[in-house]
């Protein structure tokens, strides 16, 4: 669409001398429109989806994707032009400044109230000025003082240790190993002591309980052996008492034993962790070992596993699938995305060789029919051009535009 503009006749210059330039109104720039609202992004494109670049291989032969042109920042302006001598500024940026203008005749009194304005300015200044300088001295002086952080530190690292073998020690207590070894020998002592007590009388006539009467001499023995030793007695008379003391004294040894095993972990827990790591280090590394053989051997022992080393379209896209293998997902949607892709792919590999197997057969049958329609073939009789007397044989054209020029 051509714009025309109508030019109204320039104006007689009184004054005389050359008339000044004057930039007539520009008109104002019609609204940017809006940018259309991106469509919904479809489940193969999916950020989540991993195999999406792989896929696009399949029907863009491997190209690379076009990469988006860079849109160019609106807060950009082109630099004004000039016409005729003339810089004519954008419409949008006329002077402001209160400094293009010529400076305004002061009174001693607006004099007199900017200079208390800019004294108390001062003042604001100089007072942060002296706190900050305050904050920074307190700092310095905190930081000077090393010793009792220091004595802080070593006591915390004493308390995170000696918490740390209490955890293990506890964490030690509750495996299998640990209650196999310690806690089922105590257990089949007290169940032997229960059925023993059972069957001694008390002085009352009645029956000696393992939880009721005999646990308190338990207890006793570990802090005083005599005095344990004398409850004992008051509990079933002086005769019977060694009974009662020499089951309880095979429980304390088999609780010793494993208190005993309990304070090795708490002070031994540093080179035991250690050594677990090492050895989970260990393990690690032959898996890895186990791994790249394993790999290795498939890759040279299966067709399908390996490409050709020429072929760097299909090296680019196996590559691919194994950065995305080995990747670790981020979130639980990608780990959705990369598993459904996974088990996808696993049971459509051998549909798909199977596909591949019917189309070579079908191009080779293909191929065999169209030989048999290709013309010039190979004459049996070399005496006879023709290879039949009933077909004539067509002249090559030298010849046969030699022939036309002498019958003319």
């Amino acid at each position: 669409m051509q714009k025309h503009f109508l030019f109204a006749p320039d104006p007689p210059f009184a004054g005389g001398g050359t008339p000044s330039l004057v930039p007539s109104p520009s008109p104002s720039p019609a609204p940017a429109p809006s940018p259309a609202p991106a469509p919904a992004l479809d489940i193969a494109g999916s950020p989540d989806n991993a195999f999406a670049e792989v896929d696009a291989a399949f029907t863009k032969s491997g190209m690379d994707t076009p990469k988006p042109d860079p849109v160019t920042s609106p807060t950009t302006s082109p630099a004004p032009k000039s016409q005729g001598g003339v810089i004519k500024p954008p419409a949008d940026t006329a002077p402001t400044s209160s400094k293009l203008a010529p400076e305004p005749n002061r009174t001693p009194r607006e004099l007199r109230i900017e200079k208390d304005r800019l004294a108390g300015e001062l003042q604001a200044a100089k007072a942060s000025q002296t706190a900050l300088e305050s904050k920074i001295a307190d700092y310095e002086k905190r930081g000077k003082d090393t010793s009792a952080l220091i004595q802080r530190l070593e006591a915390r690292d004493k308390e995170f240790a000696l918490l740390q073998g209490e955890l293990r020690a506890l964490k030690h207590e509750v495996t299998p190993e640990f209650k196999k070894q310690y806690e089922e020998p105590i257990n089949q002592a007290v169940a032997i002591a229960s059925s023993t007590f059972a069957r001694i009388k008390k002085e009352d006539g009645t029956s000696v309980d393992f939880w009721k009467d005999a646990l308190p001499i338990h207890r006793m023995m570990k802090t005083d052996w005599n005095q344990a030793r004398d409850m004992a007695e008051i509990l079933v008379g002086e005769k019977t008492a060694g009974t009662i003391m020499m089951h309880l004294e095979k429980i304390d040894g088999l609780e010793q034993v494993k208190d005993t095993a309990m304070e090795i972990d708490r002070k031994q827990w540093q080179e035991k962790q250690k050594e677990e790591e090492g050895r989970a280090v260990q393990q690690r590394e032959q898996f890895n070992d186990a791994w790249v053989k394993v790999n290795t051997d498939l890759q040279n022992s299966v067709p399908t596993y390996k490409d050709p080393v020429d072929d760097v379209e299909l090296s680019r896209l196996r590559q691919k699938g194994y950065s995305i293998f080995d990747s670790e997902t981020k979130s639980p949607r990608e780990l959705l995305w990369k598993n459904a892709h996974i088990r996808q792919r696993t049971a459509a590999f051998g549909p798909n060789q199977l596909v591949i197997s019917r189309q070579a057969i079908e191009i080779a049958k293909l191929k065999a029919e169209i030989a048999t329609l290709k013309p010039g073939q190979a004459n049996p009789n070399p005496s006879k051009p023709g290879g039949d007397e009933s077909t004539p044989t067509e002249k090559p054209w030298e010849e046969a535009a030699r022939d036309a020029i002498q019958s003319a």
